[in-house]
C-alpha cells in the first residue's frame, strides 16, 4: 500500500485507503515482531491476536476503498482489488482447512501480481505516448 499512495494520490478515496492500509501492514509487523519476540522467550506461540485481528481488518478495508481509484491505473481491472480483499478474507475464515486457505491466499496474491503487472503495462503506455510526442 505505500508504494500504492503515489499513483492514487490524486484521489481522496486513493489516499484513504492506502493510509489505512499502510496502518493495518505495520500491525501485522507488530504482530509478526511480538510473535517471534514471545515465541523466542517462551517457546509458545502467545494467544493474544488483537494486533493480528486489527491488522487483518484493515487491510480487507483498504482493498475494499482502494477499488474504485484504481479504475485511473488498472481501467476495467480494478475489480481486482476486491477479488484480493475477500480471498483474504476466506483464507482467515477457512481456519482448519489447510486446502482452502492456501488456495485463497494464492488467488489473493495472483490479484496483487496482475494489478502489478497492469499498472506496469500502463505506466509503459504512458511513458511511451509522452516519449513520442517530445520526439513529434
Amino acid at each position: 500500500f505505500l508504494a500504492m499512495r503515489q499513483v492514487l494520490e490524486g484521489s481522496r478515496a486513493g489516499r484513504v485507503g492506502t493510509t489505512i492500509g499502510v496502518v493495518g501492514d505495520v500491525l501485522l509487523v507488530a504482530f509478526a515482531v511480538q510473535l517471534g519476540i514471545s515465541a523466542a522467550r517462551t517457546g509458545e506461540v502467545p494467544d493474544n491476536f488483537a494486533l493480528f485481528a486489527i491488522g487483518f481488518l484493515l487491510v480487507f478495508v483498504a482493498h475494499l476503498v482502494v477499488a474504485r481509484p484504481l479504475r485511473s491505473v488498472l481501467g476495467g481491472a480494478w475489480w481486482l482489488s476486491i477479488v484480493a480483499g475477500v480471498t483474504l478474507l476466506l483464507a482467515l475464515v477457512a481456519g482448519e482447512v489447510y486446502l482452502w486457505h492456501d488456495l485463497a491466499l494464492i488467488v489473493f496474491e495472483g490479484c496483487w501480481v496482475a494489478m502489478g503487472l497492469l499498472a506496469l503495462r500502463r505506466a509503459r503506455e504512458t511513458a511511451s505516448v509522452t516519449a513520442e510526442s517530445v520526439r513529434g
